[in-house]
């Protein structure tokens, strides 16, 4: 039972998370077209919910604590490529 409300309350939205995130990461972050207030509202978006997945992966702990850490750790990679890919220096101007 236990492992049913994980999976829909912590990793299933987590992945469709992902999957979104990592799609909507603006296509001018680094290139030449960049916005420097569209890369920081996209990364306010993100960082909230950021917040909000980590707080639900500490039910995964209750669980699995391995899996929680490696989970956190897979979290913080995506969250460092990410902030990493937005505050990149670009060639455009508009920064």
């Amino acid at each position: 039972m236990l492992r049913k409300i994980v999976s829909s309350v912590v990793i299933e939205p987590l992945l469709k998370w992902i999957l979104e995130v990592t799609a909507a990461i603006p296509p001018d972050c680094v290139g030449t077209e960049f916005f420097a207030a569209e890369s920081q509202a996209y990364q306010a978006t993100f960082q909230k919910a950021m917040v909000t997945h980590r707080g639900n992966l500490v039910m995964l702990k209750q669980l699995d604590a391995k899996l929680f850490d490696v989970a956190n750790q897979r979290l913080d990679l995506i969250e460092d490529g990410v902030l990493g890919l937005c505050t990149a220096v670009p060639t455009s101007p508009n920064r």
